[in-house]
């Protein structure tokens, strides 16, 4: 197979795999476009990364990347796209990874790099990794994904902060056991490693901790919804951390803890707030300064549980109520 790959991409043409055909490998490098309904697996007892990619290319046409998590050691990812760009993963599956599902890896941002795009695929299953983990990425995009059974659906994270742009749209992250989808402080220090991301169109339903977990400046949310996440009240539908978030229309529906709640954020403005059911409060405001939202619909809070003291469908303090995080007092 490799053979194959080189000589494909040697002359410019696309690598076809046979179709139903299950291939059992240890590595491979793509450096072409590979298509086919074909599957590629990881060899029990393997422990390295299933599939390297180079810059440009592509697995497209309903092509199935199998970890074979349970027959394998380590915890290699299945795609890895490592300081490349313009990669293209379209009409695929991803399955029980070791690792990660997909990581895109220190990304080398410049005026003419065109983004790495994973498209109108399923990922479902991760030992003790994400369904799709970016480190140190930058302007990449994920579009109508189903993100199931992994740590988190997308896990953003990085070493240093820059401006790393980020299109996040009708991604549907369900039943994974941390968050949804998290853009995430570097470390537990209050500075972001991505600023600039925009989610629309994004669902995060019965995940084990947040729905969504937005801790990146500027950052931009449409028409997304929060049902069912969380295990304690600690786990939020949505949970910002960062300054400058824009919004509008978020729906946040029976999660275990606050619907909506905005910690330690600053000039954050959007309008459409609908939470409802939720088991602690509907929306909260903890430390915030520079608000301003309109539209809010507020029902139904702190749901099943026992009369207390401050149960409101909104509290505005500041101070330790609810979650506690690291940030500016």
């Amino acid at each position: 197979m490799p053979q194959a790959n080189d000589h494909a991409s040697s002359v410019g043409r696309t690598l076809l795999f046979q179709s139903g055909i299950t291939y059992e490998v240890v590595t491979l490098n793509c450096t072409c476009e590979w298509s086919g309904s074909a599957i590629i697996k990881r060899q029990a007892g393997a422990s390295s990364t299933l599939i390297n990619m180079a810059s440009g290319a592509r697995i497209t046409g309903k092509m199935t990347i199998d970890g074979n998590s349970a027959n394998c050691t380590g915890s290699a990812s299945n795609i890895v796209m490592n300081g490349v760009s313009d990669c293209l993963l379209n009409d695929f599956s991803s399955i029980n990874a070791c690792g990660h599902n997909i990581e895109i890896n220190n990304s080398v941002y410049s005026d003419n790099r065109l983004p790495n795009k994973i498209k109108n695929g399923v990922v479902n299953g991760a030992a003790i990794g994400h369904a799709i983990s970016l480190y140190n990425a930058a302007n990449e995009v994920m579009e109508e994904l189903e993100l199931i059974n992994c740590g988190d659906g997308i896990n953003a994270s990085g070493s240093t902060r820059s401006i790393r742009p980020l299109l996040i749209s009708k991604v549907n992250a369900r039943k994974n056991k941390g968050n949804g989808i998290a853009t995430n402080f570097i470390s537990t220090a209050d500075t972001p490693a991505y600023d600039m991301a925009k989610l629309s169109d994004c669902f995060a339903r019965e995940n084990g901790l947040n729905g969504f977990a937005i801790q990146s400046h500027y950052t931009s949310l449409s028409n997304c919804h929060a049902y069912k996440n969380g295990t304690t009240k600690d786990h939020q539908g949505f949970l910002f951390n960062a300054d400058c978030i824009t919004f509008s229309s978020l729906i946040a529906f029976q999660n275990k803890g606050v619907g909506v709640d905005f910690g330690d954020c600053r000039k954050c403005t959007g309008s459409g707030i609908l939470a409802e059911s939720n088991e602690w409060h509907n929306l909260e405001l903890n430390s915030c300064e520079d608000m301003a939202i309109s539209g809010i619909v507020l029902n139904d809070g702190f749901k099943g549980q026992p009369d207390g003291p401050l149960q409101a469908a909104l509290i505005i303090h500041k101070g330790n109520g609810g979650l506690s995080f690291p940030g500016r007092q």
